[in-house]
């Protein structure tokens, strides 16, 4: 038994369509307003960059992922290399020879500093909730190319993320596909993109 809307669901096929439409409307876009960043300015790729992205996987870096063979790891071992340059200084998840850790100190170094002065000071704590569950696809398509990341890279890119389908497991029975529409799978491709998507605006 499955309460939907105040409304009581019974029978096997029931459940399952409630929940496959509950899971399918969640990754699905509403079509609402969405801010365009089209007159913002963008750090981007020099050509050497893009063009290290996109030439021939060396047998060391296939080497280093052969355990597991999947493209988003290379694509991620790729991408380590060069995503910092992107990313602002004020990130430090997920970027290479940066620790999340740092951040912790800093603010902590901060805090202490301005009691110490007795300063006053205004802190904010901002949660992102279900980032991977929200991000736009679009707005990461849109983020990839004024970026300057390469048509062959925004493909693999295509292939990788932006198309994929789910079915969720009720009771060990498993739904029919949905397509979605949004969101990140987790994964090790995917921490790049979210840095990549706050770091567009900031």
């Amino acid at each position: 038994m499955l309460t939907i809307s105040h409304d009581r669901v019974e029978g096997l096929k029931e459940v399952k369509d409630g929940v496959k439409s509950h899971f399918e409307n969640f990754f699905k876009e509403d079509g609402g307003f969405r801010p365009t960043l089209e007159s913002l300015e963008f750090d981007s790729f020099s050509d050497s960059n893009r063009h290290m992205l996109e030439e021939p996987f060396s047998k060391k870096e296939i080497k280093k992922m052969v355990w597991r063979m999947i493209l988003s790891n290379l694509l991620a071992l790729r991408l380590r290399k060069v995503v910092g340059r992107l990313v602002s200084t004020n990130q430090y998840a997920f970027i290479s020879r940066r620790s999340v850790m740092d951040g912790v100190l800093m603010v902590n170094k901060v805090l202490d500093m301005a009691n110490r002065d007795r300063r006053s000071f205004l802190a904010v704590k901002v949660y992102y909730e279900n980032a991977y569950d929200i991000v736009n696809w679009n707005y990461i398509g849109f983020i990839l190319k004024r970026m300057r990341f390469r048509v062959k890279w925004n493909q693999w890119m295509e292939a990788c993320i932006f198309n994929c389908t789910m079915q969720v497991i009720v009771n060990g029975s498993v739904t029919r596909d949905y397509k979605v529409e949004k969101g990140l799978r987790q994964g090790v491709l995917y921490p790049f993109f979210v840095c990549l998507g706050y770091g567009g605006p900031s």
